[in-house]
């Protein structure tokens, strides 16, 4: 196992704070990845990659680990994604490509709902993978860009976040 660098411990330090109802072993605090990916329009997106066992504990006090996150790294734009990277398989392989993308499309949305996603193809190697959010969402524009971007970074897929407009949600 790989040491964590000073903002991984900072990140892990204070999910281990805000979600002390979390039930995981203390090792899978050490566990915790980030991966940073700059926008093309310069934002910077941190994703914080968080074990299986953690990521509900996350979640479930989202806004309070959100505060303190960004009082601390205020210059990220912050989203939890599941790690994968470091769960073994009874069958010894790795996730799917399919169920990492669809993982993280949900988790990064988060705390919204994700209604759907579109691919819309433009060329023989041009495609766009439409993110659709329920719409009570409450993520402004620049937000819903930077998840795109943040999802582009990890995932190598061009994808738009917006709100679904045809559902009741």
């Amino acid at each position: 196992m790989s040491t964590q660098t000073e903002a991984e411990v900072n990140i892990s330090e204070i999910i281990r704070k805000h979600a002390k109802d979390i039930s995981a072993p203390s090792e899978m605090f050490g566990k915790i990845a980030i991966q940073i990916i700059i926008c093309d329009n310069g934002e910077k997106v941190m994703a914080v990659k968080v074990p299986k066992s953690i990521l509900p504990g996350v979640q479930m006090n989202y806004t309070n680990i959100m505060k303190a996150a960004k009082q601390q790294f205020h210059d990220y734009y912050i989203i939890f994604i599941r790690n994968f990277e470091i769960e073994s398989h009874e069958d010894g392989r790795p996730a799917s490509r399919s169920t990492i993308e669809k993982t993280w499309l949900a988790n990064a949305c988060f705390p919204f709902l994700l209604t759907g996603t579109r691919t819309d193809v433009r060329g023989v190697n041009d495609m766009v993978v439409n993110v659709l959010l329920e719409r009570r969402t409450s993520f402004s524009r620049s937000e819903m860009d930077a998840i795109g971007a943040g999802l582009n970074g990890l995932l190598g897929k061009n994808y738009i976040v917006d709100v679904n407009h045809h559902t009741k949600n």
